[in-house]
C-alpha cells in the first residue's frame, strides 16, 4: 500500500554461537542508519524473525522486538542460520513507499547508506573509517 516505510534489522537468534555479536552490530547498524535519518522500525530497529509451526505441517512467520524472549531453537531465515560467523539482515527500506525510496533507494541514497553500512562495520572492528572525499 506504500504506507510501510523505516529500517529494520535482523540478528541471529539466540541459538546461534554467534547471537551477541550479531546483536551487537545490529545495534550499532540501527543507530546509524536512525542518525542518518531513517526511520527506525519496531522498538529500536532490532527485531527477530522465527518461524513457528502452524499447526497443519507448515510454519508461520513471526517478528518480534529484541526485548521478546523466545524459544531458542526456533527457525529463522536461513541466511543467518546457516552462516558460521557474525551475521544480520537488514531491510534499509520500502521501495513501495515512495519517501523510502527517495531517502534510500535513488543513486545518492545508495551511495549513503553503503557509507552507513561502511561505519557501522568500522565501529564493530574498531578501526577508523576512511573519510569520504
Amino acid at each position: 500500500t506504500g504506507t510501510a516505510t523505516g529500517f529494520e534489522c535482523f540478528p541471529q537468534t539466540q541459538a546461534s554461537e554467534t547471537h551477541e555479536q550479531s546483536l551487537r552490530f545490529a545495534r550499532l547498524l540501527a543507530t546509524q542508519m536512525q542518525q542518518a535519518g531513517a526511520t527506525l522500525r519496531g522498538e529500536a530497529g532490532v527485531r527477530y524473525a522465527f518461524y513457528e509451526e502452524d499447526g497443519n505441517g507448515g510454519y508461520t512467520k513471526v517478528i518480534q522486538e529484541e526485548s521478546y524472549e523466545f524459544d531458542t531453537d526456533a527457525q529463522t531465515f536461513g541466511v543467518l542460520e546457516k552462516t558460521q560467523c557474525p551475521a544480520v539482515l537488514a531491510e534499509q527500506c520500502f521501495l513501495s513507499n515512495s519517501s523510502d525510496y527517495e531517502a534510500w533507494a535513488t543513486p545518492q541514497g545508495c551511495q549513503r547508506a553503503a557509507r552507513v553500512y561502511y561505519e557501522a562495520i568500522c565501529r564493530y572492528f574498531g578501526t577508523q573509517p576512511i573519510a569520504q572525499a
